[in-house]
């Protein structure tokens, strides 16, 4: 479809400018609705923004969004058949989209909007004017969704499970509501002063324990229909109490007593004696693994660097993939400390989080968004199960309700999510995959019943460009493991100890893509061969390349 700006861009203004998301202060107090609205980022000039709040003020939320978008444009969009969804920004230009299901299409519709290409439509002095009056045009809104055009509701609804922020008129009706219950909030007279009790509060807690660690916790509950505030003293020392519950740490290598006394506001006190029974078990000695810290590493900075980080083990339709979580969730403090990545810069994708959806969306809308013009060090890091297409010629990362049956349309291939971080006009590109494509989970269960072997034909070095660095965790034939005691995939935990500083091998406070793959193959190999299995990790990049710089 042609997109450009329409003649009734100047209608459309004050009202589209309601449904764009915003980023609020949470302390604003709900008599200041008028000095919050001004500190609107795409605010509208003085002569405007009356009018504009005037006009909130006399909609409902249930009343359909306000559109002019012309006949024979809107025919157009109502002839597409299947999943769709039709977007506009503030300067009235539009985008529609399909997409494999209803959530997909407005993800494809916003993207597709908010990604225009404004200089090809606008006039310079134009486009300079409305920056100058109300902002970046960046941000769109959704207007129809299906053939269905959208209540404020539904549009704040839509506006909250993809763009993550509200809209103007959900917060217009947040305050009023916030004013009504302040005005119904009663007055507390003396006639209704709580009278104190004389009833001591109940303890709940077994008089007889058994632990097997001379460190243990002791935990229990304390009631008192007569009380709001109950202390609770464990041997004398002071035990905090939260909603009823209290715990304390434990030492002793012997059988011990234990006195807990719990007393209300009004001094009524009641006591327990528990008797701990201490059997500590022999256990066998076990290798060690260093835990992973990455305090240890202060990498520099880099305002210009992004990740997604993508770590699943608890699948909808598949088996677990063991610690795989755990992977990403560290990953992400040695993408701060290591590779200097600002938080704010790094989007966390874990188990029900990392729905195709929601990975398509992080790529698609959030990465746009933050990579702006382009130039960019991007990383991306994936824990989970992957498997090859039937015939080899591609490799499929499996999102959280994947099915390994259909990979086409419930996975995402390595050559889709390589293509979709090329659009952002990266300076760089580093992917790590702890996953492998043999068929088989961690702890070697088949992921598709009689599987039969595949032979896989990667053409990675032919599509990539010199900006592009991939570490896998194996070879493609083979079982990427975990370590039990470590409770972390093995390229996992080597990654990021090789990232602590491990893996510069010659000291020069700086570490290569070729140092780091050396140091991987070693500890990884040695690591896989003492669980009866073979791992070697492989990289596609160039060698010299400096992955990261530390003090």
């Amino acid at each position: 479809m042609k997109l450009g700006v329409h003649n009734f861009v100047k209608k459309l203004l004050v009202i589209l400018i309601l449904g764009l998301g915003l980023m609020f202060n949470q302390s604003a107090k709900a008599e200041k609705w008028n000095e919050w609205f001004k500190k609107y980022p795409y605010h509208l000039p003085n002569n405007k923004a009356g009018e504009t709040i005037n006009f909130i003020k006399k909609i409902k939320l249930d009343d359909p969004v306000y559109n002019k978008i012309s006949k024979k444009i809107m025919n157009d969009y109502l002839e597409v058949s299947g999943p769709k969804a039709f977007a506009v920004n503030q300067l009235g230009m539009i985008a529609y989209a399909k997409g494999n299901n209803e959530y997909e299409a407005v993800i494809n519709a916003l993207a597709k909007c908010q990604n225009l290409k404004f200089k090809d439509y606008i006039k310079e002095e134009e486009l300079k004017k409305h920056k100058k009056e109300f902002g970046s045009p960046r941000l769109c809104v959704l207007v129809n969704v299906g053939d269905k055009l959208l209540t404020y509701k539904e549009q704040t609804k839509w506006s909250k499970k993809v763009n993550e922020i509200p809209t103007i008129v959900e917060k217009y009706f947040e305050i009023k509501k916030q004013k009504n219950e302040i005005a119904k909030t009663p007055e507390i007279t003396p006639e209704e002063t709580m009278e104190p009790d004389t009833e001591p509060p109940i303890i709940e807690i077994a008089e007889q324990i058994t632990v097997n660690d001379p460190h243990y916790i002791i935990e229990g509950k304390v009631s008192d229909k007569g009380s709001d505030k109950i202390y609770v003293k464990v041997d004398g020392q002071d035990v905090p109490v939260e909603k009823g519950k209290f715990k304390t740490n434990r030492y002793s290598p012997v059988d011990e007593e234990i006195t807990i006394v719990a007393i209300d506001q009004w001094g009524n006190k009641s006591t327990k004696v528990v008797q701990v029974k201490v059997e500590i078990e022999e256990t066998e000695v076990v290798r060690a693994y260093p835990n992973l810290n990455p305090s240890k590493i202060n990498g520099y900075k880099n305002s210009d660097s992004i990740a997604i980080i993508i770590g699943i083990e608890k699948y909808k339709n598949i088996f677990e993939c063991i610690y795989c979580n755990r992977d990403a969730s560290f990953f992400r403090e040695y993408a701060i400390r290591a590779l200097g990545i600002k938080s704010s810069n790094i989007k966390l994708l874990v188990d029900n989080k990392a729905s195709r959806e929601e990975i398509l969306k992080a790529l698609k809308i959030w990465l746009p968004r933050i990579a702006g013009e382009g130039a960019k060090e991007i990383y991306i890091f994936f824990s989970g199960h992957a498997l090859a297409s039937f015939s080899g010629s591609d490799l499929y990362l499996l999102p959280q309700n994947g099915n390994s049956q259909l990979l086409e349309d419930t996975a995402i291939s390595r050559t889709e999510l390589i293509s979709l971080t090329q659009i952002v006009n990266p300076k760089s590109i580093t992917m790590f995959f702890d996953t492998c494509y043999s068929g088989k989970t961690r702890n070697e269960r088949m992921l598709i019943e009689k599987l039969k072997p595949i032979l896989i034909v990667p053409d990675e070095k032919e599509m990539l460009l010199d900006n592009f660095t991939i570490f896998s965790a194996s070879e493609f034939d083979q079982v990427s493991g975990s370590i039990e005691e470590a409770q972390q995939g093995i390229f996992s935990y080597y990654l990021m100890k090789g990232l602590e500083g491990k893996a510069d091998e010659n000291q020069d406070k700086q570490i290569t893509n070729g140092e780091l793959i050396a140091y991987l193959k070693t500890k990884v190999s040695k690591e896989a061969f003492s669980q009866n299995r073979e791992q070697d990790p492989t990289l596609v990049g160039e060698t010299t390349q400096v992955l990261m710089m530390y003090q």
